[in-house]
């Protein structure tokens, strides 16, 4: 059985190194993903306008790690959290349960402030 690496995360950490160390953490369970940039959606042609974001199975999971860190600042880092688990580590948990359990442990890392025990609360009942 394989253990799960969780990379260490604080909150002084830049939010988009986090991302990416979400991304990275679930890519080395699961060798279909790939953290890439500057390829097509459905390809690895070079496309010099798109930015970092997860593939797999070379077809995009979410969205560019750039714009999730854009939209933080909008919106905040709890609804992003949220988002990151909806749009890239739920859609993992038929298809890659390891990369599906990097991703919920790496998650648990990011700090959802007076709502913490709920969001750990779900994310354990999601691993199950």
């Amino acid at each position: 059985m394989e253990t799960e690496k969780v990379y260490s995360a604080s909150d002084s950490m830049p939010l988009l190194d986090r991302i990416f160390l979400l991304c990275k953490s679930m890519a080395e369970a699961d060798s279909r993903l790939r953290i890439v940039k500057n390829e097509e959606d459905k390809s690895t042609e070079t496309q010099k306008e798109a930015a970092t974001f997860l593939k797999l199975d070379d077809k995009r999971l979410g969205r560019d790690l750039e714009l999730y860190n854009f939209m933080a600042t909008l919106e905040g880092e709890r609804p992003l959290t949220a988002r990151l688990l909806e749009e890239i580590v739920l859609p993992l948990k038929r298809i890659s349960r390891l990369a599906f359990r990097h991703g919920i442990k790496q998650l648990q890392a990011f700090n959802m402030g007076e709502k913490q025990n709920e969001w750990d609360e779900l994310l354990n009942s999601l691993s199950v």
